[in-house]
């Protein structure tokens, strides 16, 4: 156990180990989303090239480097996973 203290507030981590079956009761239990497969590029901007379009500076445009991966997902069921 790790405790970090700063000031008012402590922060406490503990470790906690479970068995694979309690893991995935919990999973579908809490219904986490489980990652099938990466979409394809669908980032576009519509509302950029719109602005462009009609010639309308696009204040708000950034840039972001390396964005992350969109994944088709559902929910974690035990019974899928040998899909």
């Amino acid at each position: 156990m790790l405790d970090v203290q700063d000031g008012d507030s402590a922060v406490h981590y503990a470790l906690l180990s479970a068995s694979w079956a309690v893991l995935c009761y919990y999973a579908e239990d809490l219904r986490l989303k489980l990652p099938l497969q990466e979409l394809p590029n669908q980032a576009s901007n519509w509302s950029a090239e719109l602005l462009a379009w009609l010639g309308i500076p696009n204040i708000m445009l950034e840039d972001v480097p390396d964005v992350p991966p969109e994944y088709y997902s559902c929910r974690f069921r035990v019974s899928k996973l040998p899909r």
